[in-house]
């Protein structure tokens, strides 16, 4: 007899070329996904049907065993919120085996990235805090509204994050100023940006996992996954993603439970970060407020519909997913009694607002949360910050109104994630 520890396994996804096609048998297609420990749950459902036959005594079953039907899958994990340890510099290729990327890309539904160039990215003379000079041909080649970018503050060493609102040859203009201007020659890097898809034409992506536990047997491939999304953002921990996807079926796998490979993985601790709000003509660069403050959350509302039909594959009645209408993002902050935002009259004048979260400032990781059209949903009750006056101030996002006549999903997203 053998019993192993159930914290042991090994997690492995893809971005499926067919619905519910079973890819194991590839596992080339298959990255490993960094994973916290004991968070990955997959359980694999088949519905048993009682056929009700008519039986001549109480408790008998005779020609009348359960018959099996339609099946289906969950699983249930944590990731990280993580860099990838080596930031698009601006002329370094981008990489084709980064895990986290491909679960954002499928979930959220729209990727962005821009086109490396023939040498590093510099921040050029006569850059100011709303629009800053890069080297020649970098701007609308890397760079791209609602795409994002980060460059290095001379006074701090510290890279400040700042989605695009604009963009030409040889700038970039920030959503919100920096918090001074950037010198000649100070790096930049630029992020893979992941927004929300409209899914108006076809049905969502999805993805297939297969997932290994230390016990024989214990091996299984969940088939066309689709799931919603969560985020950790805890003060002094590390950033986390959590992801609760279902299957459209499953079947078990003759994996066996081989050495991992974990690459593009840089965990960053939620600390030497900023939140920074932005004030004034959403459609401008908009004024830069450094939001001191206890707590943050972002509720993602991502929800997904199954497309059910006979024809489905691999006995799943489910032939594919669209995403449920709602809002995309909701969140709260524990903030300071600060005299110089006033949150009431915010909420009051229903001000358009910009929200963006950077968690981590180094080249090492950094991540951008961003909210670029949001409104208070909420009287910002007064509510005590570590015992110190302050407000819990609520918001609601909705789509991207900063940027003119935006042209793909993730230029409108309500939502998005730029991951350096």
């Amino acid at each position: 007899m053998t019993v192993q520890v159930s914290a042991l396994g090994r997690t492995r996804i893809a971005a499926e070329a067919a619905f519910a096609v079973d890819e194991s048998g590839t596992p080339a297609n298959f990255l490993d996904l960094p994973i916290v420990e004991n968070s990955g749950t997959f359980v694999p459902l088949t519905d048993h049907l009682e056929p009700e036959l008519q039986q001549q005594y109480l408790h008998s079953f005779t020609n009348s065993k359960m018959v099996l039907a339609k099946k289906s899958s969950t699983l249930a994990l944590q990731t990280y919120l993580a860099g990838t340890g080596a930031p698009q510099d601006g002329n370094n290729a981008w990489s084709t085996t980064w895990a986290l990327g491909r679960l954002l890309s499928v979930l959220m539904g729209a990727v962005q990235q821009g086109t490396p160039q023939a040498a590093a990215t510099t921040v050029q003379a006569g850059s100011t805090t709303s629009s800053v000079n890069v080297t020649a041909g970098h701007g609308n080649t890397l760079g791209s509204p609602g795409g994002a970018y980060a460059v290095r503050i001379q006074s701090t060493g510290l890279y400040e994050a700042r989605e695009i609102l604009s963009c030409t040859a040889n700038a970039v203009v920030p959503k919100v100023a920096h918090s001074s201007a950037p010198v000649a020659g100070e790096p930049i890097i630029w992020a893979t940006t992941f927004g929300l898809t409209n899914n108006q034409a076809g049905l969502l992506s999805t993805l297939q996992f297969i997932i290994e536990g230390a016990e024989s047997g214990d091996e299984y491939v969940g088939l066309g996954m689709q799931g919603t999304l969560a985020i950790d953002i805890t003060q002094g921990q590390i950033a986390k993603l959590s992801a609760n996807l279902t299957g459209a079926s499953w079947v078990r796998s003759a994996a066996s439970l081989a050495a991992s490979t974990i690459t593009d993985f840089s965990p960053i601790a939620h600390m030497t970060s900023e939140l920074i709000l932005g004030t004034g003509t959403i459609t401008s660069t908009q004024t830069r407020n450094l939001v001191s403050h206890s707590s943050s959350t972002w509720t993602p509302g991502l929800a997904n519909l199954p497309v059910t039909s006979p024809e489905g594959p691999a006995s799943s009645g489910i032939i594919g997913w669209k995403r449920a209408r709602g809002r995309a993002i909701t969140g709260q902050v524990q903030v300071y009694d600060d005299a110089a935002t006033n949150w009431i009259t915010a909420d009051t004048n229903r001000t358009d607002l910009s929200l963006f979260q950077q968690i981590g400032m180094t080249t090492s990781g950094i991540v951008l949360l961003s909210a670029p059209t949001v409104q208070l949903s909420v009287v910002p009750p007064r509510t005590p910050a570590n015992d110190l006056y302050g407000f819990l101030v609520s918001w609601a996002g909705r789509n991207d109104e900063a940027i003119s006549s935006p042209s793909t999903d993730v230029q409108r997203s309500a939502f998005r994630i730029h991951i350096f």
